[in-house]
């Protein structure tokens, strides 16, 4: 529903690559905000009560402008991924939208689940519905 959602507004949901672009800037920043430290009141995370309003937090935004890239709810992004005994690999397809039972990235941790780098990636498939999960969307400009 979420990829429904964005491409009825025009975009689709984020790969992994443009959710990262977002999340680190330019230059590979540590956290989306200024400096290096996460904290209660940059990021919601776990331990907390639940979710909150997206501008409850504004020094955790990023210099572009963007809130709640960490924390909060993790967020789909439309990026498959092979899992296997030693890890998962990201497969160059991004999702159709259609099959349920592909392994896709989300990206950011959230209130429920405790987050140590912004690099990291975690694996849930579509059919999978959680009060720990979102989305944003992308709509490129011309």
């Amino acid at each position: 529903q979420a990829k429904e959602f964005c491409l009825w507004l025009g975009g689709d949901l984020p790969t992994n690559i443009q959710w990262e672009r977002a999340a680190r800037g330019l230059h590979g920043r540590s956290w989306p905000w200024q400096g290096d430290n996460l904290t209660p009141e940059l990021a919601n995370l776990y331990p907390s009560d639940g979710i909150i309003k997206a501008n409850d937090l504004p020094d955790g935004m990023t210099p572009e402008g963007v809130l709640n890239l960490v924390g909060n709810v993790a967020e789909w992004t439309r990026t498959q991924l092979i899992t296997k005994d030693d890890g998962a690999s990201f497969l160059p397809e991004v999702w159709n939208g259609i099959d349920k039972q592909v392994a896709l990235a989300i990206r950011g941790g959230s209130w429920g689940f405790q987050m140590s780098r912004i690099t990291e990636v975690q694996i849930v498939i579509p059919e999978n519905f959680s009060e720990f999960i979102g989305f944003r969307c992308v709509v490129i400009g011309n």
